[in-house]
């Protein structure tokens, strides 16, 4: 019999593998990836276009483009083709960063061909009907106006410009009035350009085979990428210095801060230490700026930093709300936190726990069938091998303390850092 009183004994896996998707190849040999994986029925179609915002010659052009591929085709309605989905029980995603647009159908496996009809429709024969456009645009123009009027969301946009620059493909923002710039044929031919020209990575997932990729790759045979890498278009060299940026907002009851620094994407070598010293920065509930800001000092209910990667860039960010009397003081503790981590050594205990809590996380994000995929997808956004998983996850289970103050001596000195701030002094 079990005995309750005494703790099961715990231990870290020794490693994390994930399956690598296989190829079907075209007759002009162009790839589509696929993974059987899962027990249910369920089959899953992600197509990962080169259009993202920063490609695109008018701002708000990427998202309006993928905000209305489901608002009408040559053959359907928008209000055909939800109810069509609906009844085959079908779902289609769609999602834009600054480097994709992500389209993903989901469906049961006996009605995966009507699903096909229908998201092939999507992707190759939008209308952009102007008068959809138009709709969808004021719509847009409300939502963003609203949402400027948040601390934090202005906070967000201005944080990104300031370390990018605002004509920067990763600094840039929009204003509601560039919504009347924008017209249906700027869709059309972004769409055009990015979508039908350039074409998708295809990855085939769930309950498949060799045949039904085969029937995906001919249905989708316009839009299969010839080269699954994408071309570097991002000018790092010449970024803006760091600095410091009030916004007076008189309405405010909290200001919003944002502080970081250009770094790096997925691929550099210090990846993957960075993830571990930012976990410990504030990357979790017990992490040292929460401790100190919130738990010690009380100014704000959470404050947190990430390592964020985009495929050409990445960025450290810590990112809070406090009350406007304590902002100031906010942003020093932060800076002493820092310099914590830059002249003392992470002890074993906290950075047991940390990597503790780092691989939970890994293995949270990998659990279902789906969730793999989705880990795949980006390891090709980054251009990085399936094996990067497992490379990542023995780096933080070996790094060192001696490592991190390398690390934090090398990437978290304050004068590198921007600060913005989006309040009521």
């Amino acid at each position: 019999m079990v005995n309750r009183a005494i703790q099961p004994e715990f231990s870290l896996p020794s490693t994390i593998e994930i399956p690598s998707p296989q190829k079907h190849l075209t007759a002009d040999k162009r790839e589509v990836l696929w993974l059987k994986i899962g027990t249910q029925d369920i089959v899953r179609i992600t197509l990962q276009f080169p259009a993202g915002t920063k490609y695109q010659q008018k701002m708000l052009q990427a998202s309006s483009t993928i905000g209305l591929l489901s608002d009408g085709t040559k053959s359907y309605s928008a209000q055909e083709l939800a109810e069509k989905l609906d009844f085959y029980g079908s779902h289609i995603d769609y999602s834009i960063d600054r480097d994709h647009a992500v389209i993903s159908a989901f469906c049961l496996e006996k009605y995966l061909y009507q699903t096909l009809e229908l998201l092939k429709e999507i992707v190759i024969y939008p209308a952009f009907d102007a008068d959809e456009f138009e709709t969808y645009r004021q719509k847009r123009k409300t939502t963003m106006a609203i949402e400027k009027a948040k601390v934090m969301y202005q906070a967000r946009e201005q944080f990104a410009a300031t370390l990018y620059g605002k004509d920067h493909p990763y600094g840039s923002f929009a204003e509601p009035e560039d919504y009347d710039a924008l017209s249906a044929d700027d869709l059309k031919a972004f769409h055009r350009e990015r979508y039908l020209e350039q074409g998708a990575l295809i990855f085939v997932s769930g309950m498949v085979n060799e045949d039904v990729v085969a029937n995906v790759a001919r249905e989708f045979d316009a839009v299969i990428r010839r080269n699954a890498t994408d071309t570097p278009i991002v000018n790092l060299s010449d970024l803006p210095v760091p600095h410091k940026i009030y916004f007076q907002k008189d309405d405010a009851v909290q200001s919003a801060v944002r502080m970081g620094r250009v770094l790096f994407a997925r691929n550099h070598p210090d990846y993957s230490g960075m993830q571990v010293l930012a976990t410990i920065f504030g990357g979790y509930f017990g992490s040292r700026l929460m401790s100190n800001i919130r738990e010690e000092k009380g100014y704000t209910y959470g404050i947190f930093s990430s390592l964020v990667s985009m495929q050409e860039s990445g960025y450290l960010t810590i990112s809070t709300e406090v009350g406007s009397e304590v902002t100031s003081a906010t942003i020093e503790e932060v800076v002493k936190e820092m310099e914590r981590l830059r002249t003392e050594k992470v002890g074993e205990e906290e950075l047991s726990l940390v990597v503790n809590y780092m691989v939970g996380e890994m293995l949270r994000m990998l659990d279902g069938p789906f969730s793999i995929v989705d880990a795949i997808l980006e390891l090709y956004q980054s251009g990085l091998p399936v094996n990067f998983i497992s490379r990542h996850f023995e780096r933080v289970k070996s790094i060192t303390s001696e490592e991190l103050l390398e690390l934090a001596q090398k990437y978290l000195d304050p004068k590198d850092y921007s600060e913005i701030v989006v309040g009521n002094r």
